[in-house]
């Protein structure tokens, strides 16, 4: 089929008046509200769960599987269809097209607040420990972002640039943890918020350095 066929409906042959920008771009909003509806719930699960290690597993599991899905069906395909961008020297540069990349930050900020507004109606929630105020997104947006930043990162070859900031973001996080957790479960917590989060980032960025290290060739 060659690369010029990816997924049926992002063939590129089939591109008329930008119609396959419009199919990358509602691909790639869906993977970002999947993704982050994922991750936010995996959040809320490890919440619930006052810290639960098994919890936290299944959570990074499902987070790390739709995180492998997203570079699969958005950004690795919008490279091998539509290019990298051109520069004036004719180089090439690795930061994914704003096609998905804007669509998938609106998909992914839509999901988060998804997650937050059953918490905060406590819609299937029965825990009135339970915060809800804005420094709990700070948890979501953290882990969601560094994500897709890792996701934007393994896009074409293995990006440092993209990588070095989700790795900034993260390790600012850590730095000021104590401000982005105010549960106060009855029992405490087996393990922290921030910790589920920052384990959630390094599942997840593990997964995709692997993926794209196996199909470096198939990209060369």
């Amino acid at each position: 089929m060659g690369r010029h066929r990816v997924l049926g409906w992002l063939d590129s042959s089939l591109d008329r008046e930008g119609s396959l920008q419009k199919r990358l771009a509602f691909l790639a909003f869906g993977t970002g509200l999947v993704l982050a509806v994922t991750t936010s719930g995996g959040i809320l699960g490890e919440r619930l769960s006052e810290g639960s290690v098994r919890a936290g597993v299944l959570a990074n599991l499902a987070t790390t599987a739709v995180a492998v899905l997203a570079l699969l069906m958005t950004v690795r395909p919008t490279v091998l269809n539509l290019g990298t961008t051109a520069r004036p020297t004719g180089s090439k540069t690795l930061w994914p097209s704003l096609a998905v990349a804007v669509p998938q930050i609106a998909g992914a900020l839509l999901g988060i607040l998804i997650v937050h507004s059953i918490v905060g109606h406590g819609a299937a929630i029965r825990a009135p420990w339970l915060s809800e105020r804005p420094a709990q997104f700070v948890n979501d947006v953290v882990a969601v972002f560094a994500t897709l930043a890792v996701v934007w990162g393994c896009a074409k070859n293995l990006d440092s640039r993209v990588l070095g900031v989700a790795l900034l973001v993260v390790a600012a996080y850590v730095a000021t943890a104590t401000h982005w957790h105010v549960d106060r479960a009855p029992h405490g917590f087996d393990t922290t918020v921030q910790q589920f989060v920052v384990a959630q980032f390094l599942a997840a960025a593990f997964a995709l350095g692997m993926f794209r290290v196996a199909t470096w060739r198939s990209d060369g």
